[in-house]
């Protein structure tokens, strides 16, 4: 899979909803101009009894009321449009809340239960193998097979298995479905959900609105029969917004879940874990439909169809059997549906019974001494010296920064990212108070001796999107500033294994960013910090540039030591690629 091509093509499927969006909002708009013109006509009396076709447009195409009929649809346009980017900024700014708006629940640190448990794991599992910071992890009590992730970038992702999942799949074949959401995270998918969600909330906002009028009325004793009529007129239009967008989320997710479950099976190198998932859930009497009545907004992010079938909604996902084809080209429906479907039917009864039957005695009294060890890494530690285990995370975190414990001391740069990326998550979820403290004692430890040193830069560049929200999608980064800041970071990592650049690597270099070698000196880690804080703007092709320019300016001299090897990683994170992203 190659990251960058994928985002190249999720960027074109963007730009490509957002053009589909403003035409739609323009014909709900002015077919709902023309229509609440009609009914002021009608609702107050100043219509003939009846109008033959021609004088009927005559009316319409009178100057005055061309011009109302303008001001009423640029009104409704103006007030989808606030709606959806209202919607979409809200998402921006916290992600994590779709899980909320579903009913699903963090799963602890440490879970008492053995299926959380392993589901914590084997995330974690996957974090560590695509080299991204470990997502906020839910879990939906929800009898169905599902799952879900969501997020705008890898620093912000969420993912979310149903209870029926964690119940229903073997180990094997839960890893497949998060493996799935993790290839939505790693081929950017995740912001055009993120998009779709908030474009469709101001589409469907017509119907809610004419809803919410008839049902009010209803519930009256007197109901007023115009407000009634104008209620389902309402619906009607929106009604148009509504199959619109089914037909939108249809469009844009089929094509990603047959690309999703290709890079599942990429990812586990176990083509059976995701065929076996897909007919379980074929078998699960639920088949993948969620109870959350927010479901139906949400439906395009699921693994599986997660909302029945009516009248007037699209399919957002292929067929499942055609999902298992693309997988195991020796599939035969017919045979499955017939017989095949027997054997996984038993396979899901053993399961069942097997998690039912699971010793869970061990895990009921959960040791607190294990319990605090596994809150943080970085309390395994203080085991070795037999320090009090009652820190806090902010404490945990001081101490980290100011390196001055021996079993801090000892460890490499990359045995420290390691411990950074586990415990990202767990910052990242901490309440504003406690993320504001732990900022605070992080710039204060860094200042503390008036200068910057390696391991400070790289804890602060790596902490910093799990401490302080970052929206990348505020601020772009011109060439000019690209130009001048990629420079700036290839004569830091060049200095951090110093040799003589000859004119060749200097023209390979070129070809992606113009390099020029400045003093020593003039490479400081207070402007670096401001420098990495910028490149969180890069676009898509910025990205792939600074990136190739690093790998080159890294293996110029045909090694790469630590250093070299945990820079290269923060920068990905900092700008939110993979650490394995070819």
């Amino acid at each position: 899979m190659n990251f960058f091509e994928e985002q190249r093509k999720a960027k074109k499927k963007s730009r490509e909803l957002y053009q589909t969006f403003i035409i739609v909002l323009i014909l709900v708009s002015v077919v709902s101009g023309f229509v609440l013109k009609f009914l002021t006509y009608f609702f107050m009396g100043t219509m003939a009894p009846a109008y033959s076709r021609a004088s009927f447009w005559s009316m319409f195409l009178q100057e005055d009321n061309l011009v109302r009929i303008l001001g009423l649809s640029a009104l409704i346009g103006a007030i989808i449009f606030v709606i959806s980017s209202f919607k979409m900024m809200s998402l921006k700014s916290s992600p994590s809340a779709i899980c909320e708006s579903l009913g699903a629940s963090k799963i602890a640190r440490d879970p008492i239960d053995n299926r959380e448990k392993q589901y914590r794991n084997i995330v974690e599992e996957m974090s560590i193998a695509s080299s991204v910071p470990v997502p906020s992890i839910y879990i939906l009590n929800d009898p169905a097979i599902n799952a879900f992730a969501c997020g705008f970038d890898i620093n912000s992702a969420a993912i979310c298995v149903t209870t029926g999942a964690l119940v229903d799949l073997s180990r094997d074949e839960l890893q497949s479905v998060i493996a799935h959401e993790y290839s939505h995270i790693l081929n950017g998918d995740m912001p055009i959900n993120l998009k779709l969600i908030g474009m469709l909330a101001g589409v469907f906002s017509l119907y809610y609105i004419g809803r919410i009028a008839v049902r009010s009325q209803r519930r009256g004793r007197k109901g007023n029969g115009k407000v009634v009529l104008l209620g389902f007129v309402v619906m009607g239009i929106g009604m148009i917004g509504y199959i619109i967008g089914n037909l939108l989320k249809g469009a844009i997710s089929r094509q990603r879940e047959y690309l999703a479950d290709a890079s599942s099976v990429q990812f586990t190198r176990n083509p059976a874990g995701m065929v076996g998932a897909l007919k379980k859930i074929v078998v699960n009497s639920q088949q993948g439909l969620l109870k959350s009545p927010n479901a139906d907004e949400l439906s395009h992010l699921f693994l599986v169809e997660g909302v029945k079938a009516n009248f007037f909604s699209v399919a957002t996902h292929p067929d499942i059997h055609d999902r298992i084809k693309s997988i195991d080209k020796n599939y035969d429906r017919k045979y499955f549906l017939r017989e095949g479907y027997k054997e996984i039917e038993a396979s899901l009864i053993r399961q069942r019974r097997a998690a039912a039957n699971a010793p869970r005695e061990e895990t009921k009294k959960s040791d607190p001494k294990k319990q605090i060890e596994t809150l943080m890494p970085l309390f395994l530690l203080y085991e070795k010296s037999k320090k009090k285990l009652d820190l806090s995370q902010s404490e945990l975190l001081r101490r980290f920064v100011a390196n001055k414990d021996p079993e801090i001391r000892v460890l490499s740069p990359l045995k420290k990212l390691e411990i950074l990326e586990v415990i990202f998550e767990q910052i990242k979820n901490a309440d504003s108070e406690e993320k504001n403290k732990m900022y605070e004692i992080l710039k204060r430890e860094i200042k503390k001796d008036a200068k910057i040193d390696y391991d400070e830069l790289m804890i602060y560049l790596y902490l910093y999107p799990a401490l302080v929200d970052v929206d990348i999608s505020l601020a772009r980064l011109s060439h000019r500033n690209f130009k001048r800041f990629a420079n700036y970071v290839l004569n830091f990592l060049h200095q951090l294994d110093d040799n003589v650049i000859s004119e060749e690597r200097n023209q390979k270099l070129s070809e992606y960013v113009s390099f020029k070698l400045v003093e020593p000196f003039e490479i400081k880690h207070t402007i670096l910090l401001k420098v990495f804080q910028r490149l969180r703007f890069c676009n898509i092709n910025q990205k792939e540039k600074l990136l190739k320019a690093c790998d080159l300016m890294i293996s110029h001299n045909g090694r790469k030591n630590e250093k070299e090897e945990v820079t290269l990683k923060i920068i990905k994170q900092i700008v939110a690629v993979p650490g394995k992203s070819d």
